[in-house]
C-alpha cells in the first residue's frame, strides 16, 4: 500500500513522465488540458505560477493556470542522479519548455580547469539546457569568469559564425568546494543560419538617430550585431546605443539588419585609471546629509591628485563652467556658489566608493565620473550605463509642461531642489554604477525594480535612515521621494513602474537589515548581485541569489531569517511565472521514477 501511495502522489507531481508515460507526451508550448489537470488536481502538486506575457499585471499570474514542464524536460532533469538528489529548487520558463534556474548542490566537485569543467557540465546536459548537437565547442564562448562573494562565476553564450545569439546565456556559480550551487538560463531553439546584414554600423546608427531625433550627443554612438532566433530562422539585428543630450537619454535602438526597419527603442538611463602623482587629503565645505539637517561642515577630501576635485576614485566636472582649483586643496564655498556642489559630490562619492570597496570586492567599484549642474534646470539625477557617468541636475526641464497644465509654480520653474546637495541621491546613483559592473539587468519590470530598490537600500543604509530624497522633494512640499519604511506587499502593490515597485524590494532589504543588522545585510545584498540571473530576473530570483550568497559567506546560517523576511513581503519561490519544483517535489519524482521502472 505504501508503494502504491508513493507512486500515486509522485504521479501527480510527474505530470505523466517516465519511460512509458501514463499520459501521451505533448508539445510543451501547447499547455493541453490533460497535463494541466494532472498538476492542478492533486494536493501534492508542485507550487506553480504563470504569467501570460509582458503587459499583464503583476498579480495576474496567481489566477492563471500554469503550464507544466514537458515530460522530456523532467526526464532530462532526473537523468543525472547527483543533480536530482541535490536540487533544492528548479524554476521553469513561462511556457514550461525550458529551465529558468536551478539551485542546490548540483554536482560533485568539478575537477581540473573550472572553465572547461563548466563547459563539459553543460555539454553533458544538452537536453536540459537546450544546447545544440554541434561538434566542437567554439560555438560555446565564455562570457564571464570572475571570483566574488566566496564563489566562482562563469557564463557561456551561443554564437553562430561569431555572431552572438540573443538571449543565449547560461550562468554557473561554483562554491569554494568546486560544486555547482546555481545555474540560470537555457539556450533558445536555433534553426538555420542568419542572413548577412545589408547595412553597415554607420548606416544603422544613422537610422536609429533619425528615429529618436537626436539633436546633440553626450558621447559617441556605437552599434553591434546579434542574431535573434525566431520561427523563420535567425534574424540579424543591429543594436545601436545612442548616448543623447537632446533628447536626454541612453537610447538602445534595434534596427533590422536586412530591411533597415527600426524594431524598437528603450531609454536605459538609471535615473536617480586613476590620475598619477601623490595623493593628498584636502578640506572642503559639505552637507553631512542635506540642507534640511544643518549648515555645511568642514570635511576631509581624501585622495586628491591634481589641486582640483579630481582624485583617485572620484572625478568631478561642472557643467556651468571650469571646476574649482586650489593649490592648498582647500575648497570652502557657500552653498549658493557653483563650486559647492562639486565639493559636496566629491566628498560623498568618495565615501560611497569606500563603502562598497569595504564590502569585499573593490574591482566592481568604478571611478566615479560625475557632472554637477548638468544641463539647464534638469529635474533629475541619473547614472548613464552607456557612458558610465553620473549627472546631477538643478531643477525642472522635464516637468515644465506638466507644471503649467497643473497651475503649479515653484518660483524659478524648478520642481525639485538641487540633486547634488543630498547625500542619499549621490549614494543611490553610485549604487546603480556598481550593480552595472556586476550584472546586466533590463531596466524594466521586476529587474528594473530590483535595480532601483537596491540603489535605494544602499543609499538608506549608508545614510542610516530609510527616507530617500528629503531635500530634493522639499521644494515640491513632499516629505521625501521614497521611503523603505513601508508595508508594501508583493504582488498586489506592484504598479509596473520601476521606482514604485523598487519600494517593495528595497523595503524587504530594509526589513532584512532590521533583522540581521547593517554589516551582515549590506554584505549579503551586495554579494547576492554576483549570483543574480542576468536580464529579467524576478523578485524571487533576487531572494534566491541572496540565499546563495549567505551559503557562501556565512555557511547558510541566516537562511531561516532571509526566507521569513521575504515571505512576509510575499516574495516566495512560487510567486512568479513558470512552474516551480522544490527538493521535496523532486525527491517524490525520483521515488516514483525508480518504482515505475521496477
Amino acid at each position: 500500500m505504501k508503494r502504491f501511495l508513493v507512486a500515486a502522489n509522485a504521479l501527480c507531481l510527474l505530470a505523466a513522465m517516465a519511460a512509458n508515460a501514463l499520459v501521451p507526451p505533448r508539445p510543451a508550448s501547447t499547455g493541453g488540458p490533460a497535463g494541466q489537470a494532472l498538476w492542478q488536481g492533486s494536493k501534492q502538486a508542485p507550487r506553480v505560477a504563470f504569467l501570460g506575457g509582458k503587459g499583464v499585471g503583476p498579480a495576474s499570474w496567481r489566477s492563471v493556470p500554469a503550464t507544466p514542464p514537458s515530460p522530456d524536460l523532467i526526464e532530462a532533469l532526473l537523468s543525472d542522479p547527483v543533480l536530482a538528489a541535490g536540487l533544492e529548487t528548479v524554476v521553469f520558463s513561462i511556457d514550461g519548455a525550458s529551465v529558468s534556474s536551478l539551485d542546490g548542490t548540483l554536482s560533485e566537485p568539478l575537477a581540473g580547469d573550472p572553465v572547461e569543467a563548466g563547459r563539459q557540465f553543460l555539454l553533458a546536459h544538452r537536453a536540459l539546457f537546450h544546447l545544440p548537437d554541434w561538434p566542437g565547442t567554439d560555438w560555446l564562448p565564455l562570457l564571464r569568469h570572475d571570483r566574488a562573494a566566496g564563489a566562482l562565476h562563469l557564463a557561456f553564450g551561443l554564437a553562430i559564425g561569431g555572431l552572438p545569439v540573443e538571449g543565449a546565456r547560461i550562468d554557473l556559480h561554483l562554491g569554494s568546494d568546486r560544486q555547482l550551487q546555481m545555474v540560470t538560463g537555457s539556450f533558445p531553439a536555433v534553426t538555420g543560419a542568419p542572413k548577412a546584414a545589408a547595412f553597415t554600423a554607420a548606416q544603422a546608427i544613422g537610422r536609429a538617430a533619425a528615429a529618436v531625433g537626436v539633436g546633440r550627443w553626450r558621447a559617441a554612438p556605437r552599434a553591434g550585431q546579434v542574431g535573434r532566433p525566431g520561427p523563420d530562422g535567425i534574424a540579424t539585428v543591429w543594436r545601436v546605443d545612442l548616448p543623447a543630450a537632446d533628447p536626454l537619454g541612453d537610447f538602445r535602438v534595434e534596427v533590422d539588419g536586412v530591411t533597415g526597419a527600426v524594431l524598437g527603442c528603450q531609454d536605459r538611463i538609471a535615473y536617480r585609471a586613476a590620475p598619477g602623482g601623490d595623493r593628498e587629503t584636502g578640506q572642503g565645505s559639505v552637507f553631512a546629509n542635506h540642507p534640511l539637517t544643518g549648515r555645511p561642515v568642514l570635511a576631509p577630501l581624501p585622495r586628491l591628485a591634481t589641486h582640483t576635485l579630481v582624485g583617485e576614485f572620484v572625478r568631478i566636472r561642472n557643467d556651468n563652467g571650469p571646476t574649482a582649483v586650489s593649490l592648498e586643496d582647500r575648497y570652502v564655498f557657500d552653498p549658493s556658489d557653483t563650486h559647492f556642489d562639486e565639493v559636496n559630490a566629491y566628498h560623498h562619492l568618495d565615501r560611497v566608493h569606500a563603502f562598497f570597496a569595504g564590502l569585499g570586492d573593490s574591482t566592481v567599484c568604478p571611478v566615479a565620473r560625475a557632472w554637477v549642474h548638468y544641463g539647464t534646470n534638469v529635474d533629475n539625477a541619473f547614472y548613464s550605463p552607456f557612458e558610465d557617468r553620473i549627472r546631477f541636475g538643478d531643477g525642472s526641464r522635464f516637468n515644465d509642461f506638466a507644471q503649467e497644465e497643473a497651475g503649479i509654480r515653484f518660483g524659478d520653474g524648478s520642481r525639485f531642489n538641487d540633486f547634488a546637495q543630498e547625500e542619499a541621491v549621490i549614494y543611490h546613483e553610485y549604487a546603480h554604477a556598481v550593480l552595472h559592473r556586476i550584472v546586466a539587468l533590463e531596466y524594466a519590470g521586476e529587474a528594473g525594480a530590483i535595480n532601483e530598490g537596491q540603489a535605494d537600500y544602499f543609499a538608506a543604509s549608508l545614510s542610516g535612515e530609510p527616507r530617500i530624497g528629503e531635500w530634493v522633494a522639499a521644494k515640491a512640499g513632499l516629505p521625501f521621494l521614497r521611503t523603505l519604511d513601508n508595508t508594501l506587499h508583493y504582488p498586489e502593490d506592484c504598479t509596473n513602474e520601476v521606482h514604485d515597485d523598487g519600494r517593495i524590494w528595497g523595503g524587504a532589504l530594509w526589513d532584512l537589515r532590521r533583522a540581521l543588522g547593517p554589516a551582515v545585510t549590506d554584505r549579503l545584498v551586495h554579494a547576492g548581485h554576483f549570483f543574480l540571473k542576468p536580464g529579467e530576473p524576478w523578485f524571487r530570483d533576487g531572494c534566491t541569489a541572496i540565499l546563495t550568497a549567505d551559503r557562501n559567506l556565512f555557511a547558510g546560517r541566516h537562511r531561516p531569517t532571509i526566507t521569513a523576511v521575504f515571505a512576509h513581503r510575499g516574495i516566495v519561490p512560487e510567486a512568479g511565472p513558470g512552474a516551480v519544483l522544490t527538493g521535496t517535489d523532486l525527491a517524490a519524482m525520483c521515488r516514483f521514477r525508480n518504482l515505475h521502472r521496477e
